[in-house]
């Protein structure tokens, strides 16, 4: 065989195993985030929500929320809920190294009273830290688990922060 045949198969050979290197590096990267809703600790977290739930209604009902769903509701899905509940694990080096729950409530809201009515989405978080759940605060209010450094949130009047912060006191500062 050439020499220059025997460099080609050699280049590919490499080209092909560092291709097969990087495919498997990103994909245990994508592995970071882990959906434990069904776990033991899922749900407790789904249990310690839902005893909340009449307190989250009362308060989006009494600030001008509607939980009429359809508008987010998968065609899959049996029936729609307003409160939806999840929870991850953060794997580094294949160890749990964090475990949130996220809360959404979707619903509608009249927009500025006026008869323009508009899909709401209110979502936030909890992180699992000394066998308890704590829900996300920064600058007095709750952090939205999709939020972004330097981004603007969605337009929550502060009556809903205010009555979050009622309903789950026990919290932890988050800082970015």
């Amino acid at each position: 065989m050439n020499k220059n045949v025997i460099s080609t198969l050699v280049i590919i050979v490499a080209v092909i195993a560092g291709v097969i290197y990087c495919e498997k590096k990103n994909e245990s990267n994508r592995a970071e985030f882990r959906n434990i809703t069904n776990s033991d600790i899922g749900q407790d977290f789904v249990a310690f929500i839902e005893q909340h739930r009449e307190n989250l209604k009362e308060l989006f009902l009494s600030n001008g929320y509607k939980f009429d769903t359809e508008w987010a509701t998968p065609k899959n899905s049996v029936e729609p809920d307003w409160l939806g509940k999840q929870v991850i694990a953060i794997i580094k080096k294949k160890k749990v190294n964090s475990i949130s729950g996220t809360v959404s409530i979707t619903g509608t809201h009249r927009y500025q009273g006026t008869e323009l009515v508009l899909p709401a989405l209110v979502s936030f978080y909890f992180r699992h830290i000394d066998n308890q759940w704590k829900l996300a605060i920064r600058d007095g209010y709750f952090v939205d688990p999709y939020e972004e450094k330097d981004s603007e949130g969605l337009a929550i009047p502060p009556e809903i922060y205010a009555g979050i912060n009622k309903i789950f006191p026990v919290n932890y500062a988050v800082y970015y």
